[in-house]
């Protein structure tokens, strides 16, 4: 099945940004460890309190990577099973609310 430049390229949004937060969850559980272990005796790195930094990355690799994926996902397989795409103008609303509220979350 073919799918129009505007879904895919909405997919590979809704797939790229969580893989590019997923960096900043990583980095804030490596430096979670790397304080716990001791290494760093500063309660803040990189202007984030510790329990910044532990929100940061709760948020980030539970909520965000898990919902985008789920939503790029869902766009994919209604656009394969139903042999329709989902409505654009929907669909980069929802993309762009999730954007703006993953801004406010983090």
């Amino acid at each position: 099945m073919q799918i129009s430049k505007s879904l895919k390229r909405l997919i590979y949004w809704q797939l790229g940004i969580p893989i590019a937060l997923l960096s900043i969850g990583i980095y804030h559980g490596l430096m979670q460890t790397i304080y716990r272990a001791g290494v760093l005796q500063q309660s803040a790195f990189a202007h984030l309190d510790y329990y910044q930094g532990l929100t940061l990355h709760g948020v980030i690799n539970a909520v965000v990577l898990t919902t985008f994926f789920a939503v790029a996902f869902g766009h994919a397989t209604i656009a394969y099973y139903f042999k329709r795409e989902p409505n654009k103008t929907v669909s980069w609303l929802s993309f762009w609310l999730m954007v703006v509220g993953t801004g406010l979350a983090s």
